[in-house]
Order: structure tokens, then C-alpha cells, then sequence
């Protein structure tokens, strides 16, 4: 019976998602940063590349006039570990920035506005206010992400988004069968 009635929502939904976590507040600081680890799947999502290949997590956010926080572990390093941040659904709430730090809390890398994606909206000519950022990782451990609101103020109260985070060879979990 449960069974029939996941592949009906399925049905009618067109395609199931990736399982997403809510924020948890406080993750206004590296010291507060929500982990995670324990997110990652392999989901189908349409909106995130390689979903079903490279594991991944999705958060959804609001703001509180703060900035808000993430962790979460590499597991190796090296040529193929381009980890993947992209802000999907923050336009018109919020001009978004993602900051990316290593463990000792040293920047390592930073974006603004991206091309226009899957899950975002169209500004101009092709760009998002939503940002999208890729970093190739030069070692294994915990790296944190920050999300902003462009140049680096808070994210204003009450404005959501999706953060989606793609690291290759990071755990994942199946929570696509419950």
C-alpha cells in the first residue's frame, strides 16, 4: 500500500526530489555552522548536475538578517573533487553571495551573480542573482560555506532559498525510498 501510494505521488509529481534539510538556527558563524554531512544523497533533483552521480545536499533557507553558516567534510581531495555551490531560488528575495572557508576559517574562494541554471530566474542576458561557484579542493577535511547577501551584508528576514551543495565521493544516504 505505501508502496502504490509513493509511485502515485511520483506519477503525479512528474519526478520525485532530492530530500532537502530545513536551517537550523543558530549557523550564524563558522563556530555555529550547521553540519551537513548526513544530508548528502543521490536523489534525482533537476535542478542540481549530476544529481544521480554525484552526492549532494540540498538546504532550504530563510533569512533572519543574519548570515547563515554550513559545514561539511571533503573526504579526498585531488583532479576530480570540483565541489559544487549553487543558490537556487533566492532572486527576488535576495541578491545572493556564497563565501567558501577551509578549516581554519581562511576565504578560499567567493562568488557573486552566475549564468542562469536550472532552479534559477532570469535577470538579463542570460545571468541570475543566484549564485553558483565551484572550487577545486586541494585537501581532504571540513570546509564551511557562508551564504550573503550580495557585496557581504546578512540575508534579509524572511528571504528563502535552496543551497545546494555537490561534493564528489562524499558519503551519501538513500532517502529517496522513504
Amino acid at each position: 500500500m505505501l508502496a502504490a501510494m509513493a509511485a502515485m505521488v511520483v506519477v503525479y509529481a512528474g519526478a520525485a526530489l532530492a530530500t532537502s534539510v530545513s536551517e537550523g538556527e543558530p549557523n550564524n558563524s563558522i563556530a555555529e555552522a550547521q553540519n551537513i554531512d548526513r544530508y548528502f544523497s543521490l536523489d534525482s533533483d533537476p535542478n542540481i548536475t549530476d544529481s544521480t552521480t554525484v552526492p549532494h545536499a540540498t538546504v532550504d533557507g530563510t533569512g533572519d538578517n543574519t548570515y547563515d553558516y554550513y559545514s561539511f567534510t571533503v573526504p579526498q581531495a585531488g583532479v576530480s573533487t570540483i565541489g559544487v555551490f549553487d543558490i537556487d531560488g533566492g532572486w527576488p528575495s535576495f541578491d545572493s553571495t556564497l563565501w567558501l572557508y577551509d578549516s581554519n576559517g581562511a576565504l578560499l574562494d567567493a562568488a557573486d551573480d552566475a549564468p542562469t541554471d536550472a532552479g534559477s530566474t532570469e535577470i538579463c542576458c542570460g545571468f541570475t542573482f543566484d549564485t553558483y561557484l565551484q572550487y577545486n579542493f586541494p585537501s581532504a577535511g571540513t570546509y564551511y560555506i557562508k551564504v550573503s547577501q550580495y557585496v557581504d551584508n546578512p540575508v534579509p528576514a524572511g528571504a528563502s532559498y535552496k543551497l545546494n551543495v555537490s561534493v564528489p565521493n562524499h558519503s551519501n544516504y538513500d532517502w529517496e525510498g522513504f
